[in-house]
C-alpha cells in the first residue's frame, strides 16, 4: 500500500524505470510518468489507500504513454510492473480514472490510430493496407461510431478490414490480427 514520505516516491520511480526498460518506453514518456507520479503522491486530494505502489506507478505510466503517444495497454503495463499478478488491468483502469479526476488531467483516452502501426508492423501489412486501415479509422471517428469500444480493438478491426477488398477475401486471418 502507498505510504507517506520519500520511500514511496523512490520505490515508485524505481518501478517506473524497471517497467519502462522492459517495455522499451522512450525517455520522454518515462520522465512524464515520473512527473505524474510525483504530482499524484504529493497531491492532498489523492488518497491511495488500498492501492499498491505498483498499481499507481503503472497507472501513471498509462497516462503518460497516452499523452506522449508511446502507447502501451493496461494489460502490458500490469504484466510488467508487478511480477506477483496483484496489479491487474482493471486496477490500473480504476486508478486511472481516480488520478485523472484528482489531478484535473481530464480523462486521457487512447486513440485507435496509436495502435495501428504496431498491429500493421506485426502482420506485416503492406503500406497500402496500413493506409486503408487508417482511412477506415478516420471514417469511424468522423461518424463517432467508436463509443465503448477499446482503441486496440478498433485498430485490429480496421487492419482486418483493410486486408479485404473486392478482388480478394482477406490477407489476414482473425488469429493473426489477434
Amino acid at each position: 500500500m502507498i505510504q507517506e514520505g520519500g520511500e514511496t516516491l523512490s520505490k515508485g520511480k524505481s518501478v517506473i524505470d524497471r517497467a519502462g526498460g522492459k517495455l522499451n518506453i522512450d525517455d520522454e514518456t518515462i520522465e512524464k510518468t515520473k512527473e505524474v507520479y510525483t504530482q499524484a503522491v504529493a497531491e492532498d486530494d489523492c488518497a491511495f489507500t488500498g492501492r499498491s505502489i505498483e498499481t499507481v506507478a503503472g497507472t501513471c505510466l498509462l497516462i503518460a504513454s497516452r499523452k506522449t503517444g508511446d502507447i502501451r495497454t493496461a494489460n502490458e503495463i500490469a504484466e510488467t510492473v508487478d511480477g506477483t499478478g496483484k496489479t491487474t488491468p482493471r486496477n490500473i483502469h480504476q486508478t486511472h480514472k481516480y488520478i485523472c479526476e484528482s489531478l484535473n488531467l481530464g480523462f486521457v483516452l487512447a486513440d485507435p490510430t496509436d495502435f495501428l502501426d504496431r498491429i500493421c508492423n506485426k502482420l506485416p501489412a503492406s503500406k497500402a493496407d496500413a493506409e486503408r486501415a487508417r482511412n477506415i479509422l478516420n471514417q469511424v471517428k468522423d461518424h463517432e461510431s467508436q463509443v465503448n469500444t477499446s482503441a486496440r480493438t478498433m485498430a485490429a478491426a480496421a487492419a482486418y478490414l483493410a486486408g479485404t477488398t473486392e478482388d480478394r477475401h482477406g490477407d489476414y486471418t482473425q488469429e493473426e490480427i489477434g
